[in-house]
């Protein structure tokens, strides 16, 4: 009788011990998304990439970009809530007047359930970085940020799409990567346009969001007048980014190809 017990206790102290050494097993091997990416205004050399939730706690990160971009994994456990990737440091070549510069913090917000196996793209870009201080920072939802930002600067910013550089744009681009690409450019160009140091590109994308928060570019936000360091955002600051755009557009420098019908009508505002 007491072989039989010790037979059946034994067998149960087994049985605990393999259920547990499962369990543990299954939680070493938590499933993970592979998310590409890249920091762009153009390609930002050697930025710090995190990715946070809206609770600013960190899901995955830090990584670090190259000239191809980042890869990070995040727990699929996260990808039900919205991430926000954030970059900060690292270097680029301005496209509008060719030098190297210290890049400034840049970010993307990817809503809650739009990232997976099949859709892991995230580049962050100067539009997606205002997208985010819109929505962030203005109490925006995403809705009225792309609406106001599309009515602002002719189009809606999409983390998905790799924007390759506007002047010497990678093989086999495609017509949305070259877009892209020239429209991070029109940034460049526009902050060299008023004045500005090529770094302050993200004093501005700051400014800009701020100037957009009551729904239109016109140089002023609820407060009064919007302005990077000494400079007053003009009036028809909407003009000027479509200007810049075409100056980029226009310019020996510019490689994409790109012909006017598939760039687009441009968001020329009437000044009175």
């Amino acid at each position: 009788m007491e072989f039989q017990s010790f037979v059946r206790y034994s067998a149960l102290f087994c049985s605990i011990i393999t259920l547990s050494a499962c369990s543990s097993s299954g939680s070493d091997s938590a499933a993970v998304t592979t998310v590409n990416g890249s920091v762009f205004a153009s390609h930002v050399d050697g930025a710090s990439v995190t990715v946070k939730d809206t609770s600013g706690n960190t899901v995955a990160g830090p990584v670090t970009t190259d000239h191809q971009g980042f890869t990070v994994t995040i727990p699929n456990t996260d990808l039900a809530s919205t991430l926000v990737f954030e970059a900060n440091g690292g270097t680029f070549v301005d496209e509008a007047t060719g030098t190297t510069t210290q890049a400034g913090p840049m970010k993307a917000l990817a809503q809650a359930g739009s990232l997976s196996a099949a859709n892991n793209s995230v580049h962050a870009t100067p539009g997606s970085s205002i997208i985010h201080e819109l929505i962030t920072q203005h109490g925006m939802t995403m809705a009225d940020a792309q609406a106001a930002f599309t009515t602002a600067f002719g189009y809606t910013p999409d983390h998905s799409i790799a924007p390759t550089d506007a002047t010497g744009p990678e093989a086999g681009a495609d017509t949305d990567e070259l877009l892209a690409g020239l429209r991070a450019a029109a940034f460049s160009q526009l902050t060299n346009d008023l004045g500005l140091g090529a770094e302050q590109q993200f004093e501005l994308l700051t400014a800009l969001a701020l100037d957009l928060s009551d729904h239109t570019l016109d140089g002023k936000a609820a407060s009064g007048n919007v302005t990077v360091g000494n400079t007053v955002l003009p009036e028809d600051i909407q003009n000027l980014f479509a200007t810049a755009l075409l100056t980029v557009q226009n310019s020996a420098d510019h490689k994409t190809g790109l012909n006017d019908a598939q760039i687009g009508t441009l968001p020329f505002a009437t000044v009175i």
